[in-house]
């Protein structure tokens, strides 16, 4: 091997590093937002539900605040539908012709939309962390 050969594979080696490093430092950046982000929905959640519970039994639709309004909106939503769901309703459309909806039921299962998606993952050895008591000792408490 050539020393530009050798030159350019340590390059690589190198690039590959420190696109590793900076996916890590990017990860770890996210998992630490996406923690508080998880306990911000929480008490989001908990505190809509205060709200809606209020809002509901005070008869208001809107609530006046200083740049824009909380509106009380109540609507109902269709859930997804699964297999079984499906076959169940095709079978009451078909009046009880199993045969029929199995069929019917099958054809559209095989052939909804696929896509694919590429991503990487990264995976995480855990670590046991400090008891309690460790903590409370290195916070100095």
């Amino acid at each position: 091997m050539s020393s530009s050969s050798s030159s350019t594979e340590e390059m690589s080696l190198a690039d590959l590093k420190n696109i590793v490093r900076e996916y890590v430092r990017i990860d770890n950046q996210m998992r630490g937002l996406s923690r508080e982000l998880a306990s911000c929905r929480q008490e989001k959640k908990k505190t809509s539900a205060q709200l809606v519970q209020i809002m509901r039994d005070n008869k208001l639709d809107i609530f006046q605040l200083r740049d824009g309004q909380l509106a009380y909106v109540r609507k109902n939503v269709k859930k997804p539908i699964t297999q079984k769901q499906l076959l169940t309703i095709l079978g009451a459309y078909f009046e009880g012709d199993a045969e029929k909806a199995n069929e019917v039921g099958s054809f559209i299962m095989e052939n909804r939309e696929e896509t694919t998606r590429e991503t990487i993952k990264r995976k995480i050895n855990v670590q046991p962390g400090p008891s309690a008591e460790e903590a409370e000792e290195d916070n100095g408490n």
